[in-house]
């Protein structure tokens, strides 16, 4: 079964409401719960009180775009199709504004209040789109980006290849660097400090406070430009 879990604070199971296949990226707008189904069509509204699934909507061109990412930038839905290497932005009806491509699989978006930001796994590096979708920049990073988070003044990216993650200018210039674990792969923040999931090992890392020094990058971690 595909299922979304609500557990209070405490970890207590609330209940379990069915998705499509392989839910992944979700984010909140309000009283709805959106989410990308990885290995379906359609992305999910579900109202939030009470889990129940209000709509679905088609995305991508096949029967599975890989949707695994969705972000809301407060008037328009993006998601990133990782099959088809594309990018779309939606309005809150479901209906497609644009379709655009910024590089090769991507699997996850970040917004800093201007721009929206996206994870390439296979091009080993981030891309920045402007509100209409167009590439404004790509910037190189470390080996295999799984998740990219805003933290209100800085990227963090997390590279499962080479099991890095990294703090970004909005430059696109890497400020810090740490080895985590062995395989980074998804990323949250607290107001305080990163937390980081391992997917080959079963823990959770927490980086920070986002404010103290990071070490810099050796010259032979810098990604090629």
């Amino acid at each position: 079964q595909h299922n979304l879990t609500r557990l209070t604070k405490e970890g207590r199971l609330v209940g379990k409401y069915p998705t499509g296949h392989s839910p992944g990226g979700m984010f909140v707008n309000g009283p709805d719960l959106w989410v990308a189904n990885g290995m379906s069509d359609h992305i999910s509204k579900l109202s939030r009180p009470t889990g129940e699934t209000i709509a679905e909507y088609p995305i991508g061109q096949g029967q599975m775009p890989g949707t695994f990412a969705v972000q809301f930038d407060g008037v328009q839905l993006w998601s990133a199709n990782h099959f088809e290497d594309t990018i779309q932005r939606l309005s809150l009806d479901g209906k497609v504004q644009a379709t655009a491509s910024a590089g090769f699989d991507p699997v996850s978006l970040a917004f800093d209040g201007k721009n929206i930001w996206v994870a390439l796994v296979d091009g080993d590096a981030v891309a920045k789109l402007d509100a209409e979708g167009r590439v404004v920049a790509s910037y190189p990073v470390p080996r295999g980006p799984r998740h990219i988070l805003f933290d209100g003044s800085h990227m963090w990216v997390a590279s499962f290849d080479d099991k890095m993650v990294s703090k970004m200018a909005l430059d696109g210039t890497i400020v810090g660097q740490v080895r985590v674990g062995e395989g980074p792969w998804g990323l949250a923040f607290d107001g305080t400090h990163i937390w980081v999931v391992d997917s080959v090992v079963p823990r959770i890392f927490r980086l920070g406070p986002i404010a103290a020094a990071m070490p810099a990058p050796a010259p032979s971690q810098l990604p090629a430009v």
